[in-house]
């Protein structure tokens, strides 16, 4: 199985993904360093793994699995 990466806004909400294993893990890089350079550096874009049961959530922070939605 691989491996999903997705480019989070501000950590939370996908904005482009999936890229799979390592190489799409460097193309999910350029593309949040592209983001933020022509957002002039006015959000924060992360790199981070989708969550296998929710593909617009980060993994580790997924608010579905780990009980944080509102």
């Amino acid at each position: 199985m691989s491996v999903e990466y997705g480019v989070f806004e501000d950590g939370t909400a996908m904005v482009d993904g999936p890229f799979y294993d390592d190489a799409g893990r460097q193309e999910a890089d350029g593309v949040a360093e592209e983001l933020f350079d022509a957002d002039d550096g006015a959000t924060a874009y992360v790199v981070a793994e989708v969550c296998p049961d929710h593909a617009e959530e980060p993994r580790a922070t997924c608010g579905e699995c780990f009980g944080n939605e509102p």
